[in-house]
């Protein structure tokens, strides 16, 4: 099989895929990673192959860092920020990009290239670098910005986070450090009515990861860090093949 993985360029979305990546290359799959373009020297000094992809027009993302708000931060960062600048830049080039490697398989720590898998007909995983339960983090914005993607790449609104229904949600987090996910959260956050949907009751590398973010399958995933790991690749396998079926 064919895996893309996309991440931003900072090491704090890179490093999350990375044991993801290494157990497919140990299960015999070929992956490709793309990035911003200052992001591809990072990545191909860990052994993956890299390809730059737009970010967005340096000037405007440097004058949407410089009106970061004085709260409500992380919504503006992965709303306004990381969708509607660097999602809608990326989005033809990501397109693109699915097609010519023939990507059977999107593993993405990007929102914007879920739309661009669900855009061109490839399944798709979202690893999320945090337990989305932020304070700060509104998902009803974020799940606007992601409505108004969609929409440029030709796909109705949904109104809905893309996990689990068009895309699996795996973590890095460990589930203790998830916050209840029955409590009422703050006003106005939609956190408290959309979480228990993108549950992921396992999580990577030391105990698991789930075939979809939903249901209570899950698969054994021994420490997925080391390249050549037999047991992290059979993992890896087990998973990939319970998302086609």
């Amino acid at each position: 099989m064919r895996i893309l993985f996309v991440c931003a360029a900072g090491l704090g979305h890179v490093h999350p895929l990375i044991p993801l990546a290494r157990a497919a290359v140990a299960a015999g799959d070929e992956v490709l990673f793309a990035t911003a373009a200052e992001g591809v020297a990072a990545i191909e000094r860990l052994g993956f192959p890299a390809v730059a992809v737009p970010a967005g027009d340096p000037g405007e993302v440097a004058a949407a860092w410089a009106r970061l708000p004085d709260r409500d931060v992380n919504t503006y960062v992965v709303a306004d920020i990381f969708v509607r600048i660097q999602g809608r830049a990326a989005l033809p080039a990501q397109r693109a990009l699915i097609e010519d490697f023939g990507a059977d398989l999107v593993v993405s720590a990007e929102l914007g290239a879920l739309v661009a898998a669900q855009a061109s007909g490839t399944p798709s995983a979202y690893v999320g670098i945090t337990a989305l339960d932020l304070d700060d983090l509104d998902l009803d914005r974020v799940v606007a910005a992601i409505d108004d993607l969609r929409a440029v790449a030709g796909l109705p609104r949904s109104g809905r986070l893309p996990f689990p229904d068009e895309a699996a949600y795996l973590s890095p987090v460990p589930p203790t450090l998830w916050a209840d996910q029955h409590m009422s959260r703050r006003a106005g956050s939609g956190i408290g009515t959309r979480m228990p949907k993108v549950r992921c009751r396992a999580w990577f590398p030391t105990e698991g990861i789930s075939a979809r973010a939903s249901t209570p399958r899950s698969v054994r995933w021994p420490a997925a860090t080391r390249s050549g790991d037999s047991s992290s690749s059979r993992c890896w396998r087990h998973w990939v093949d319970s998302t086609r079926t």
